[in-house]
């Protein structure tokens, strides 16, 4: 609207079709050049068309109308919120999936620091657990090693995440569910690890690609940290951890080993001993034995 005004201004101007008291009356509605005089009939002393000289431009003009007031949400913060499909409730420090951008990817997993609510016009009961309504949590991303910059290695365990500095305010009702991220010594302390479980042990800048802490303690000839989805045979000598691969042995002959020792620990007499506990022990007492997680700090 208002470069269709100032086009035709500059127009009438520019084709001296003037209607003077015409245009005074478009100045007077929309813009506030402080008119006060009514209109001349001359160029050089008419005030619309020097005011229309002076601003040149049709974006150097003020508006006379104030501007509109911008509309406030006021926001409140939860203790609670019931997953709707679930009816699980969750809390700040929960960690939780939620809902992916493409079904063919995996559900996000991400901690929750802080639940909101938008009392749209104020009177909205903000309650401690709170059933839908515009219901955001403030999200604290956990990353999938292949979503990070350097991809996933193979030390990466299938149920690994870096928790990330990356946060975004989402609507509670993308969380799918409620899961459990488990520090990376108690994750190899499970029984059995479930499809909500998760663990962690790296804090991870989505910027720079930086890992915190940037090193951890590496095993076996191939020098890599603990995969906890691997199998790992001890030494019995050096107690250092070894890959059956990089051994060569198969993972069926190292779950029949009672004793192991390195290449480095074993003496003939040793080789002897495992080579005769691998060939008399039955094989079911051996799986267990090896299977044993490796107690980290």
């Amino acid at each position: 609207m208002l470069d269709l005004i100032c086009a035709r201004v500059h127009n009438s101007l520019s084709n001296k079709n003037i209607q003077l008291n015409h245009l005074y009356q478009i100045f007077k509605t929309f813009f506030n050049p402080k008119i006060t005089k009514k209109p001349s009939t001359h160029f050089d002393t008419n005030p619309i068309y020097l005011f229309y000289l002076h601003t040149k431009a049709p974006f150097h003009v003020h508006l006379n109308s104030p501007p509109m007031a911008k509309t406030r949400t006021t926001r409140k913060t939860l203790d609670s919120y019931t997953i709707k499909s679930t009816n699980k409730i969750i809390k700040p420090g929960d960690c939780v999936l939620m809902r992916p951008a493409h079904s063919s990817k995996p559900s996000y997993v991400a901690k929750v620091e802080k639940i909101e609510s938008d009392a749209r016009g104020g009177n909205v009961k903000i309650e401690s657990d709170a059933r839908g309504g515009n219901v955001k949590v403030l999200a604290r991303w956990y990353y999938r090693p292949e979503e990070s910059i350097g991809g996933r290695r193979q030390f990466h365990g299938s149920k690994e995440v870096f928790l990330s500095d990356h946060r975004d305010l989402q609507s509670a009702d993308t969380i799918e569910g409620k899961c459990t991220v488990h520090s990376f010594k108690s994750y190899t302390k499970l029984d059995a690890v479930g499809n909500d479980d998760y663990f962690c042990r790296f804090e991870y800048n989505s910027v720079t690609g930086a890992f915190v802490p940037d090193r951890v303690a590496v095993y076996c000839k191939c020098e890599m940290p603990y995969n906890p989805d691997d199998l790992m045979v001890q030494c019995d000598g050096c107690a250092d951890w070894f890959h059956p691969a990089c051994i060569e042995m198969t993972p069926e002959e190292a779950k029949q080993m009672e004793h192991f020792y390195c290449g480095n620990c074993s003496t003939e007499e040793q080789k002897l001993l495992q080579n005769a506990h691998a060939t008399s022990r039955h094989t079911d007492t051996k799986v267990g034995t090896k299977r044993r997680r490796r107690n980290q700090t």
